[in-house]
């Protein structure tokens, strides 16, 4: 099986826009899991949701299921502002490099 790359240097904003959520997300569902892990090791996890408190394993389901969400939409914030320098940073690299597994 060999892999199909294509080079290249443009990015429509939709397309920016929606790698981006899939990042935080997923960057959201990796730091839940930490969080989680932490827990089951014994160590302190505190969840704060006004005036909801959460200590320990609960505290660590709710920021796993929480926290993508969350990182989702900081994501979605930032994309614009991140959208110039990644399309600058493209043009004067060279672009780069989408492989699709086939």
């Amino acid at each position: 099986m060999s892999k199909a790359f294509k080079q290249s240097s443009h990015v429509g904003f939709l397309g920016f826009f929606k790698l981006n959520l899939l990042y935080g997300l997923a960057l959201g569902q990796l730091a839940g899991a930490a969080y989680l892990v932490a827990a089951i090791a014994g160590a302190p996890v505190h969840l704060n949701l006004g005036d909801w408190k959460i200590d320990g394993l609960p505290a660590a389901i709710g920021i796993l299921m929480l926290l993508p969400v969350v990182l989702g939409l900081i994501s979605l914030v930032i994309a614009p502002v991140l959208f110039v320098p990644f399309t600058l940073a493209c043009r004067l690299l060279g672009g780069f490099k989408v492989s699709r597994a086939t």
